[in-house]
C-alpha cells in the first residue's frame, strides 16, 4: 500500500511534466482530477451491481488488477493523453474497491 500511496502522490508531478509549462500541466491536472471525481461518482451507482454479480472476492481481485494495470501502464505509456487514460482508470477501480 505504501508504494501505491507514493505513486498517487507523485502522479501529479509526472503528469504536469508532460506539458510545455508547469502551470499548464497543473491546470490540466485539475481538469483531469475533476473529471475523475465525476466518473467515480457515477461508478458508485454501478459498482454494487457489478460486485453483486461477480462476488466480493472477485470484485477485490478486479480492483487490484485495475490498480496494477494503472501503475504499470503509467510507466509504459507516453504522452499526456495516454497518461490521462491511466489516471481515469482510478475512476473504475475506486468504486469497486469501496463497495
Amino acid at each position: 500500500i505504501s508504494v501505491y500511496n507514493v505513486f498517487d502522490q507523485q502522479f501529479s508531478v509526472y503528469f504536469a511534466s508532460q506539458f510545455a509549462s508547469r502551470a499548464q500541466g497543473n491546470e490540466m491536472y485539475g481538469f483531469l482530477n475533476s473529471l475523475q471525481v465525476f466518473l467515480e461518482a457515477g461508478g458508485m451507482f454501478l459498482a454494487p451491481l457489478l460486485v453483486n454479480r461477480i462476488g466480493a472476492k472477485q470484485g477485490l481481485l478486479l480492483a487490484g488488477g485495475v490498480m496494477a494495470l494503472r501503475m504499470f501502464g503509467s510507466g509504459l505509456v507516453s504522452g499526456a493523453l495516454m497518461i490521462s487514460a491511466m489516471k481515469l482508470l482510478h475512476a473504475v477501480e475506486l468504486p469497486i474497491l469501496l463497495i
